[in-house]
């Protein structure tokens, strides 16, 4: 089933010049998916897929993520727990971390990615029950990479939107497509896929065009919350 927009962000029209740097407005997504019988600490690459069923809200303080705003608890199938914890920061560095009210007992497919590089640890994770999905979000460098399927809701990077000198080079903002719902760089909307109400975020999509630091990447940070 296809996805469509319940409303589109308008795009402006940013003039060459005049606009600030993406790196000045980008938002972040802290991200934090801790297993309690995997230890992390040497891993550079790697990917876990495992259906859990949620056991509800955690105080961040009394849990594995003490430093997210939003930490969800579940049970693993085949034994063990796993904690889930995000965090939204906007451009404007105001705390924007979006609830998502998993019902305990909900039976989900977790799925966690992990890379580390140069440019530091990258982080994609989704949530995705039998009625569609919940939640996923990417923290990655913005290295042309393939379209993210989402239970049939495809996120791809998209054209480039507008350009701006930055203390280390030219950045180049581009969009980011979340099913048929174009968000510029820094911009948020709302869709509906599977008839399941999404919020999605565009939190930083941008790329150095011209680079005088070792820096040659940009981050592409996004978030897709099921809404109430």
């Amino acid at each position: 089933m296809r996805s469509t927009p319940r409303f589109l962000v308008g795009l402006a029209s940013v003039a060459v010049g005049c606009a600030p740097p993406p790196s000045e407005t980008s938002g972040h997504l802290d991200l934090c998916f801790v297993q309690d019988d995997v230890d992390r600490a040497s891993m550079e690459e790697a990917r876990f897929h495992f259906e859990a069923a949620s056991v509800g809200e955690v105080d961040p303080e009394l849990s594995p993520c003490p430093s997210m705003t939003e930490v969800r608890r579940f049970e693993r199938r085949d034994g063990g727990a796993v904690w889930l914890g995000w965090r939204v920061i906007d451009g404007q560095e105001r705390d924007r971390t979006p609830m998502v009210d998993v019902p305990i007992g909900t039976a989900v497919q977790l799925t966690h990615e992990i890379s580390v590089s140069e440019a530091g640890e990258h982080n994609a994770v989704s949530m995705v029950g039998e009625d569609g999905l919940w939640f996923a979000g990417k923290d990655w460098s913005a290295e042309p990479m393939p379209d993210e399927d989402l239970d049939g809701l495809v996120v791809a990077m998209g054209d480039d939107e507008y350009a701006a000198p930055g203390s280390c080079g030219r950045e180049r903002a581009f969009l980011t497509h979340f099913g048929e719902l174009a968000l510029g760089h820094g911009q948020d909307g709302r869709l509906q896929h599977n008839g399941i109400d999404l919020h999605a975020h565009n939190l930083a999509s941008w790329r150095y065009q011209r680079s005088v630091c070792a820096d040659t990447w940009g981050p592409w940070t996004w978030l897709v919350v099921r809404t109430p």
